[in-house]
């Protein structure tokens, strides 16, 4: 982050030289400071121009020194920043003709709004349709009508996106509340529904472990593992009793040394006393003190990232079960009561239902059912759940979310067979658990109105070739868009040709950069490193088959290529610690997987090594799994059409500009690429060498 910000505040704020300092702040009744800490009742800009005057850097900003007398200029610097960053924070022209589409409900708005608490809706369509725009103007209509709305997806970026788009329209709500109340007229006011968005992954994840479905269906080997514990460190403790001095300081490096070489420890009980050891030693443990009550906050510790870490572990890896059994305890309480015989897990069960210590000792069933019963009825809140690109959910995830909010509370979105890419089958929503709910579906026409003329005629043009049925419209034919297929060599000087004049097209239209440029790639193409891919990962899958799932993560060699520009700050999802990186914002452009693409949309999109993502893909373990109740002629065909369904996925990404970089032209999607620049010259830009 202090990197990020040193280039904000160099390259768009105008400032020569920065130094980021760390300032801690305490919360402290008087006001104090010290080097890097601010002692005061509140954080708040007095507080810290009040410690600025009183701390003395060696440098700030232009100044050799801070003084009292140069600190009037501080203002100026502040307003240059807080001005920048609000022209930066503005929203460019394609969340802004959201907002508007949300304000205009087009008319079919109103039949499916009508439907909403009735039955379960599903809008179905094709990909740039419109499919999410309708549902977010649902969702927005729901807060304004004072409705509480749960809005799940699959992708964490679209998440970002469909989040700031409904904030945005619940804010408008809220602060026209606050007018009312400050003219004197709150009794004007309307109320205002909550608003939650979030994966589906994320949601069922922390549905699953406020249950305790996974303790308790793990509870032997949970069990286990903290007997083992608890024995290991009691043997332990007692050899430390025997060569602990008090009179002496604690000495970690001898005690790990007579540890590692005690001829009557095993190496399981060798290792578990190094643990503990290491343990104690970043605790600063004392001699002087009993060493008991710390093994006891080690053994605590320990059992405690035990429980949180092996319900994420379990839950990863054998999915399918983890949620079947969910949906038995939903459903069937008294069974899964009776089959995991939850009486007797009372002590391993007690801080996550806090348990009193009769329930502890005998965990009734009556109490339990009320423990799940609680916990449902807590996530309900009158909402209305929106599913996004629900045809790609499992029957398993359906079934658990209908369960807890009940079908006729649903508004989904259904893409059709051409955009799975989860799963190999589609997914009806006028079923739950093998039964028929009332549903009505309302079909958009396949009129899209993300792409411009060029890229839909493309699209629909490779679609064809592999009999599939998309047959897109575009919604004007007045502006065409570019279509550039690029058949040289990736290198840096291209690629900050081509990215400048995408990047300046995108502005002079209006686009943000995280609207404008949308960089996808290839996981396992044109990366720097000798690492092929992430440690295998075990997956049991759906129908209770062991397979793994492979990860290829390594850095693009043209990263630092597109981080030299002056445009745009780059965001890049495509490190192994994407989860921990901060959400981009207006300034930041993606660069992102193939395979984290869905749902998202940008003015330019530009697709890296398109043919090898299709190579791949194509032979993916999966692809051979793809509709498997569809008949194709050959296995090469379905894997075939499990690849395209990626690729198209991909380019339906594109508002405006697409650009596609191919490696070699002898490649299936290569020779379909020349094929179509020859059919049709004057709606493509070639580029060879």
């Amino acid at each position: 982050m202090n990197e990020k910000l040193v280039n904000y505040l160099t390259k768009k704020c105008g400032f020569d030289e920065v130094r980021v300092e760390p300032l801690v702040y305490i919360k402290f009744p008087d006001f104090a400071f010290g080097k890097s800490l601010l002692f005061a009742p509140t954080l708040e800009f007095n507080s810290i121009s009040r410690y600025l005057q009183q701390v003395r850097y060696q440098e700030f900003s232009s100044y050799s020194q801070w003084s009292f007398n140069t600190f009037d200029t501080f203002l100026y610097d502040v307003k240059r920043v807080v001005d920048r960053a609000s022209k930066d924070a503005e929203y460019g022209y394609l969340t802004k003709k959201k907002l508007d589409y949300i304000a205009r409900k087009r008319k079919l708005s109103d039949s499916i709004f009508d439907e909403l608490g009735t039955k379960t809706v599903i809008i179905e369509g094709k990909a740039g349709t419109g499919k999410t725009m309708e549902l977010m103007n649902m969702a927005s209509r729901k807060i304004e009508s004072g409705g509480n709305v749960l809005y799940l997806t699959y992708n964490t970026l679209l998440v970002n996106d469909v989040a700031k788009t409904l904030k945005h329209r619940q804010n408008a709500l809220l602060n026209a509340n606050q007018k009312l109340v400050e003219k004197g007229q709150a009794e004007l006011q309307v109320k205002v529904g909550e608003l939650s968005v979030s994966t589906i992954h994320y949601y069922i994840y922390h549905l699953v472990k406020s249950l305790g479905i996974t303790l308790i269906i793990n509870a032997e080997r949970i069990q286990e593992l903290i007997s083992n514990l608890q024995t290991r460190t009691a043997e332990v403790v007692r050899f430390l009793n025997n060569n602990i001095n008090p009179a002496e300081n604690f000495n970690p490096n001898f005690l790990r040394t007579l540890i590692q070489n005690n001829p009557q420890f095993s190496k399981e009980l060798k290792e578990a006393g190094i643990l503990l050891i290491n343990f104690l030693e970043k605790k600063r443990y004392d001699a002087r003190y009993p060493l008991a009550k710390n093994v006891d906050f080690f053994v605590q510790d320990r059992t405690k990232f035990l429980l949180k870490n092996f319900q994420n572990e379990v839950f990863i890896s054998d999915y399918h079960n983890v949620l079947n059994e969910t949906l038995k305890a939903l459903r069937n309480t008294n069974d899964f009561y009776d089959e995991y015989k939850v009486e007797t897990k009372g002590e391993l069960l007690k801080n996550h239902f806090n348990l009193d210590n009769e329930d502890v000792a005998s965990f009734s069933r009556i109490t339990f059912s009320k423990k799940i019963s609680k916990r449902v009825i807590s996530r309900l809140r009158k909402r209305t759940v929106f599913v996004d690109e629900a045809h790609d959910c499992t029957k398993i995830e359906r079934d658990i979310l209908m369960a807890v909010f009940k079908p006729h509370n649903f508004a989904v979105t259904s893409g059709g067979k051409e955009q799975l890419i989860r799963t190999g089958e589609l997914l009806p929503w006028s079923v739950s658990s093998g039964f028929n709910h009332p549903s009505k579906t309302f079909k958009k026409e396949n009129r899209t109105f993300r792409m411009k003329s060029n890229v839909v005629h493309l699209v629909n043009f490779i679609a064809k070739k592999f009999n599939i049925d998309i047959n897109l419209t575009p919604d004007s034919t007045d502006d065409t868009g570019t279509l550039t297929f690029d058949f040289r060599p990736t290198s840096e000087e291209n690629m900050k040709s081509i990215v400048s004049e995408f990047y300046n097209k995108g502005f002079l239209n209006g686009y943000s950069p995280y609207e404008s440029l949308l960089f996808l790639i290839d996981s396992r193409t044109d990366h720097k490193g000798n690492k092929e891919k992430e440690e295998d990962k075990l997956v049991i899958t759906e129908d209770n088959n062991i397979a793994e799932s492979k990860g290829y993560r390594r850095q693009w060699q043209f990263t630092e290529a597109l981080n030299k520009n002056d445009g745009f700050f780059l965001w890049n999802g495509t490190g192994s610690d994407k989860n921990n990186l901060p959400l981009p914002q207006s300034l930041d452009a993606r660069l992102i997987y193939y395979e984290s693409c869905r749902g998202l949309e940008a003015h330019t999109v530009l697709c890296f090594a398109l043919d090898q993502y299709f190579h791949h893909k194509s032979k993916d373990d999966e692809a051979s799994l793809y509709l498997l109740n569809d008949m194709f002629k050959t296995d090469e065909d379905r894997k075939n059409a499990y690849a395209i369904t990626a690729v198209l996925m991909a380019l339906t990404r594109a508002i405006d500009s697409l650009y596609i970089n191919i490696k070699e032209e002898h490649t299936l999607l290569g020779k379909i690429l020349l094929e179509y620049a020859a059919l049709f010259p004057e709606k493509v830009k070639l580029l060879k060498s």
